[in-house]
């Protein structure tokens, strides 16, 4: 009977969400309900945790369940409040947020709130049922790299012969896990796109709220034509969260001779994205590439970088099935071997390239079944691909 319990307990889930949605999506209140839940199977490297995000849930997990709740008081005014339950995570709430229409001009939205990222556009595919064909998230939006949240990081300790190949304490280039908090305005008049964002995180740590700092985020797009839509992205702001000081380090390098330690909110990120959309027949294509700098305390260089980027494929080949691949690359720059700037250089962390691939069928309107291979490969060196290999049930109630 143990062993059966998270199936009961899912199988309560949705159908006190069915009951919920029978009589109150209709009802005085106005409040509508809906979610989806994902059943997993997996396989080869089945243990592994290359997909993991900082709360411990995980896309490739076996039991997963997300609901939405939405009010519309006015066709002006509404409220979205996303929630995740994963079974080897805390249940928690993705997103809360007000939206605003037409505010003082027409085409004028806002977003204010518990946020999806206004960077790019991945955003608002995640968070909508049946827009990410494939299990897995783009490496540009979870990949974890080796260097602390906190700063902590230097030369040697990134260069180092036992640098953990990620950590989950680790920044990332950006992170669609967890929203952030702020305000979002967009405009969109014509066939132009624009978009001002304000957020207290940032796109590498949503935790950046604890530094007092702020983050900028602006768009512009275009979308000249049914099914093309494209743009650039660019976000700036303070990254690192807690005080960088690094245990154990000389005074040399707990105070570089080259600068000085500043407060947190003193060392930014900066970020440069842009992204493709394009439909055509039952071809559907999507991209976004982003370049991003960290400033940073105690690496000699004062900042480090990477490049990130993927290109997504769908065709739904005939009525019923579609077929699904998607390539990702992440760069490191490259720094010194030692703290004083000498050595060799060579990237703080370690390169890779992602292949995955899915073919998954709609049995139903609101559900399909998908068998998924995910790949993760690491250019020069001697680390082992990661491979996993699942069976996912999928359906939205």
């Amino acid at each position: 009977m143990k062993r059966f319990a998270p199936l009961i307990l899912i199988a309560g889930m949705l159908l006190a969400g069915t009951v919920f949605a029978k009589s109150y999506s209709l009802g005085s209140t106005g409040f509508d309900f809906s979610g989806d839940f994902a059943f997993t199977m997996r396989e080869l490297d089945k243990h592994s945790d290359v997909n993991i995000n900082n709360r411990g849930d995980d896309p490739f997990h076996t039991y997963r369940v997300r609901s939405f709740i939405n009010k519309q008081w006015t066709e002006d005014m509404g409220l979205a409040i996303e929630f995740l339950w994963d079974d080897q995570a805390a249940p928690r709430v993705q997103g809360a947020y007000f939206t605003f229409e037409n505010i003082a001009v027409q085409n004028l939205t806002a977003k204010v709130g518990l946020i999806p990222s206004p960077f790019g556009n991945y955003g608002w595919r995640s968070t909508y049922f049946n827009q990410n064909p494939l299990i897995g998230v783009p490496v540009m939006w979870h990949y974890h790299t080796p260097f602390p949240k906190d700063g902590s990081a230097t030369n040697e300790t990134l260069r180092s012969a036992y640098r953990p190949l990620w950590q989950r304490s680790g920044i990332t280039p950006a992170y669609d896990a967890c929203w952030d908090t702020g305000i979002w305005l967009q405009y969109t008049p014509g066939i132009f796109e624009t978009g001002f964002a304000l957020t207290q995180g940032s796109l590498a740590n949503t935790r950046a709220y604890d530094n007092d700092g702020y983050q900028l985020i602006g768009n512009l797009g275009l979308h000249p034509t049914n099914g093309l839509r494209f743009g650039g992205s660019v976000a700036w702001g303070p990254w690192l969260y807690g005080t960088p000081t690094p245990a154990g380090l000389t005074d040399a390098v707990a105070n570089p001779p080259n600068r000085s330690v500043d407060p947190v909110e003193d060392y930014m990120q900066t970020a440069f994205g842009a992204y493709l959309e394009y439909s055509f027949g039952h071809f559907q294509f999507f991209s976004e590439g982003m370049s991003m700098t960290l400033e940073t305390p105690y690496v000699y260089e004062g900042e480090v970088g990477l490049m990130t980027g993927y290109g997504e494929l769908r065709w739904n080949f005939t009525p019923g099935w579609y077929l699904a691949g998607r390539y990702d690359g992440l760069i490191y720059s490259e720094i010194a071997r030692f703290n004083d700037g000498t050595g060799s250089k060579d990237a703080w962390g370690d390169d890779l390239h992602r292949a995955e691939v899915a073919v998954g069928y709609r049995v139903i309107r609101e559900g399909y079944i998908r068998l998924d291979y995910q790949r993760t490969m690491f250019f020069d060196s001697d680390i082992d691909p990661i491979e996993i290999l699942a069976l996912q049930w999928f359906f939205a109630f």
